[in-house]
């Protein structure tokens, strides 16, 4: 399974990155019309995916063990948005084996401790 979710990530990954090349390559964000940015469907699709960005930089703020790893990655979640997200995931899927549980990927990696040996 995690080799199905690294796939899936992958070309998640390819799809944003260049939907967002194509788009910026067409439209510079800050040439956006007024037209677009005024529609109370897009205002709303922009706090939707912010919700949706919070939401999962919650995820990840749990998983990272420092403050610089937490905000790098809220940073890079804020301004690259799904781009920074497949990254993130397809970095977890890496972290473990092949063969891993869903446990290993979404739960918090634990420090050896001396007991562990």
């Amino acid at each position: 399974m995690i080799v199905a979710l690294r796939v899936v990530c992958a070309a998640l990954f390819v799809a944003i990155t260049v939907a967002v090349v194509r788009a910026s390559l067409d439209t510079p964000l800050w040439a956006i019309p007024g037209e677009v940015t005024g529609d109370a469907w897009f205002r709303t699709t922009m706090v939707d995916i912010y919700i949706a960005f919070a939401a999962f930089f919650a995820w990840v703020a749990y998983k990272e063990r420092t403050w610089p790893a937490r905000t790098a990655w809220g940073l890079a979640i804020a301004c690259l948005g799904s781009m920074a997200i497949t990254a993130y995931c397809l970095r977890e899927l890496f972290r473990v084996r092949a063969d891993a549980s869903f446990e290993d990927v979404l739960l918090r990696r634990r420090k050896p401790s001396s007991i562990d040996g």
